[in-house]
Order: C-alpha cells, then structure tokens, then sequence
C-alpha cells in the first residue's frame, strides 16, 4: 500500500502532472456524461481496490464488501487530500523539513502504517 501511496503523489507532485491532478477536481471543465471519463474513473479504482483487497486477505477479483469499500473511500481520500495539502505547501506550515522527498519518504509511509498497517504473516 505504501508503494500505490508514493507512486500516486509522486505522480502528481511536479509540473504536467501536478496540473493534471489538480484538473480531476475541476468537475466544471469536465464532461460528466462523456463515457471516457466513466471509464478512467473506473480504471482508476482498480489498483486501490487490489491494495485494500490484498489488506483484508481477499483475492484481487473479490466483490466489494461494505467495509472494503469504506476502507478504499478512506485510503482514497487520504492519499487525494494529502496530494493536494503537499502541492499547495500546507505541510511547510507544520513541519520544516516538509520537502517532497521527506514527504515522500518518510511522512506519507508512515501515515499509511498507522492507518493501514501491513497484516502479520
């Protein structure tokens, strides 16, 4: 899980791609009936929902029970608001070290250790 967190904020932390996740959040420039972007949402889901699925200890093709899906609401909305904190600077406000490789490497895994702890084998 750590890893989909980093590869998702590092996707969008710089240049092209931070303007690019920061156009998902303008519904008013977006087509809402245009099936592509049902498609890419869909899409999207796929590797969170593989992570949370592989958490709980259920197979990657396994229906979305109620508390897995508010377990990927949860790590969706997590990592999405700790993008958009981290690209707008608010994270210098309560840390100085707060660069985007400390972000990377050291806040945002150990956030996601305490929410979501990797299962004991």
């Amino acid at each position: 899980m750590i890893a989909d967190g980093r590869a998702g904020l590092a996707s969008s932390g710089t240049g092209r791609r931070a303007m690019r996740f920061q156009l998902m959040f303008r519904y008013d420039l977006l087509l809402p009936d245009d099936a592509r972007l049902a498609a890419a949402s869909e899409l999207a889901k796929v590797p969170i929902a593989r992570t949370i699925l592989a958490l709980r200890g259920l197979p990657e093709d396994a229906e979305l029970d109620a508390p897995t899906s508010a377990t990927m609401l949860a790590a969706w909305s997590t990592v999405h608001g700790f993008a958009h904190l981290a690209l707008s600077g608010k994270f210098s406000k309560l840390t100085p070290e707060a660069k985007s490789q400390h972000l990377l490497d050291e806040l945002l895994p150990q956030m996601l250790d305490i929410l979501w702890p990797e299962p004991k084998r």
